[in-house]
Formats: structure tokens, C-alpha cells, sequence
């Protein structure tokens, strides 16, 4: 269990206090002080991980202008890897992985790297091959890929930010081509801003998370997506929806909403065309002394719901009953509270 905690450890930016956690160890920690910053101190952003063929653990962090690889697959010896420099000055980056490659997005005005495409192969021998895909879209802030149908989806692309484009990663993984794109305002999906933030799919099945519009769930078995479940935004805390994750069975998602004090949602999905709230979750480790938090990134993995907060570090939750999450560890990577400082990803 403990190279689950890892990535978030590593690639948290600012100020460790180690003495703040509980359940929790720190394995290992990297912060290279030459690596260019913004003015509020911010050096990495997103981070994400890689089974290579012979079982190596990669661990993927995006920086500013580049994406770094470590291997951690003995945790007590921890190497790191050849990187990708990519230029430009992108406070977010994010990736996923598919096969032997990673791809991954930038998300910052003036950087148009468009979908970068990393052969894992070349990162574990040395050397860094990579191709960047930029017919399509040059600014992006999330992509998913649904391993089960090789179909990789972007989320606020610049050129269909209130829609997806969907590329088949099927044949040449290394060269995808576009299987579908589309506005989601000609679907049914459509409120004051309709911006898709991010997005969790699993067998031709989309979940998103659709800014103050709230949460849809999508059925993109075809070129064209048909709506087959919402729920509104006044359902949750009427403020950013940000990202989500669905439980391994199915049976629930984990919902963040981006915005100060506003509390993490679990939606019962028994019933995707009847969802409603399951319950909610807010317990700042540092309250009653500080209370508005933000929760930034959830995922799930079997029982256990890792939850990345800006002032609240990682903090694990038993998510067994989602009617009654309970909170099992934590580890604080920034007490302070100023804007959005502290922890990006898990």
C-alpha cells in the first residue's frame, strides 16, 4: 500500500512538514531547487504512474516546462529517469498512459505543445523518444483513456473546451488519429458555462464533470454521445465540479468540487438516470484553526478513496460504506493557506 501514498509525497510542492501525518510514511521526497518556479513558488503540477514490461514502477510528474520520470519500484532506492523538456511555462500538466506510452497535455496561455506522445521504452532505456500531436488542439488540461476500448478523451481542449475529442488509440498508438469530436451543448449538456473539466470513463461510458453545469454521465459507445444521466449542480455546493472518480465496482463515484470549504460528494450510481448524493465528506486536519480547504483531485482504489487537497495534504479515506466515508491517514505537504498552494495530485 505504500506506493500508492508515494506519488503524492514526491510530487507535492512547498514546504514538507513530516511531522503532520498519520498512517502515512514518507519513502521518498525530490525538489530540485533549479527548476523554474512561479512567483508563488509552484514547480510541478499533475503526476501519474507507468507498469513498464518487466513490472518497473515509473512514477510521471509534469513541471513547468518539462515531465520528469523516477523509478520507484524498490522505494528504498529510487532513481530517477531520463526526462521529456518541453519548454513553455505551464503551471498544469496531466497524463495518462496506454500500452508502452505516455501521453500528456499542457495547460497555459501561450503553450500550444497540443497531446505529447513518450515511448516508455525509450524513458526506461535512457533516452527520451516523443512526437507532439498538435493538428487537433494545442492547449489542454485533462485526458482519460479507457484501456478497455483504446480510446483516448481529452477535457477542456482549447479548440472543443465545451466538448471532447476522441482519439483511437487502437492501431498505432504512437501516431492516433481522431475517431470522433463534439460540443456537448448539442447533446443536451448546456448552462452558463458548459466547460468539461475533467472526465472518468470506463467502458464506453463517460462521467463528467461539467464546471457549474454539475456531473453528467455519457454514453459514447458512438461517434456521437447520447446523455444518460445528470445531476445538477445545485445537488452539490453549487461550486466548481472539478473531477471524480468511479469505484471499482461501479456502484459510486467520488465527486471535488474546486472551490473554499465546499466538501467532497459520493453519488450513488445504482441508478444513473435517478443519481443522487450519497453522502459528504469535510474534516480539515488542521480544524477548528483552519477550516477552508480545498479539495482538488480524488481517486479510488479498491476500499480506499486518496483524496489530494491544496491545504490538507493527501488524506486516505475507507470508502467501504460511501454513506459514511472515514478518514484513515493523512499526510500535510503545506499548512499554510494561501490561494491554491500545497498538494496538485495523487
Amino acid at each position: 500500500m505504500g506506493k500508492y501514498f508515494l506519488l503524492v509525497l514526491v510530487f507535492s510542492f512547498g514546504t514538507v512538514w513530516g511531522q503532520n501525518a498519520e498512517n502515512i510514511e514518507e519513502v521518498y521526497h525530490y525538489d530540485d531547487p533549479n527548476l523554474p518556479a512561479k512567483p508563488g513558488g509552484q514547480k510541478y503540477s499533475d503526476c501519474w504512474g507507468y507498469i513498464g514490461p518487466n513490472g518497473e514502477e515509473v512514477a510521471i510528474i509534469g513541471t513547468l516546462d518539462s515531465i520528469l520520470f523516477f523509478d520507484i519500484t524498490d522505494v528504498n532506492s529510487v532513481q530517477k529517469l531520463v526526462g521529456v523538456g518541453l519548454g513553455g511555462n505551464s503551471s498544469w500538466r496531466d497524463f495518462k498512459t496506454y500500452e508502452n506510452y505516455c501521453y500528456g497535455v499542457a495547460d497555459q496561455w501561450g503553450t500550444a505543445q497540443g497531446l505529447t506522445i513518450i515511448n516508455m521504452d525509450s524513458i526506461l532505456a535512457g533516452t527520451a523518444t516523443f512526437r507532439q500531436e498538435t493538428t487537433d488542439f494545442g492547449r489542454c488540461h485533462n485526458i482519460w483513456i479507457d484501456t478497455a476500448t483504446a480510446k483516448l478523451y481529452t477535457a477542456a481542449a482549447d479548440n472543443e473546451s465545451q466538448g471532447l475529442i476522441i482519439y483511437d488509440l487502437s492501431v498505432d498508438p504512437y501516431h492516433p488519429t481522431v475517431w470522433s469530436r463534439y460540443d456537448l451543448k448539442d447533446y443536451g449538456v448546456s448552462c452558463a458555462s458548459s466547460y468539461v473539466h475533467d472526465l472518468y470513463v470506463r467502458n464506453d461510458t463517460a462521467y463528467c464533470n461539467v464546471n457549474s453545469c454539475g456531473y453528467y454521465v455519457l454514453d459514447v459507445s458512438d461517434s456521437l454521445p447520447s446523455v444518460i444521466g445528470s445531476l445538477q449542480g445545485s445537488a452539490f455546493a453549487s461550486g466548481y465540479n472539478h473531477s471524480g472518480w468511479v469505484a471499482d465496482d461501479g456502484s459510486f463515484a467520488v465527486v471535488a468540487e474546486e472551490t473554499h470549504e465546499n466538501p467532497l460528494h459520493f453519488v450513488d450510481l445504482a441508478d444513473i438516470s435517478d443519481m443522487g448524493i450519497l453522502s459528504t465528506y469535510k474534516d480539515p486536519v488542521l480544524h477548528p484553526s483552519q477550516t477552508d480547504n480545498i479539495v482538488h483531485n480524488p481517486f479510488i482504489r479498491g476500499n480506499l478513496c486518496f483524496v489530494a487537497y491544496y491545504h490538507d495534504g493527501l488524506q486516505v479515506l475507507d470508502v467501504s460504506n460511501p454513506a459514511d466515508p472515514v478518514r484513515v491517514g493523512y499526510f500535510l505537504t503545506n499548512t499554510s493557506l494561501p490561494n491554491y498552494t500545497g498538494n496538485k495530485g495523487a
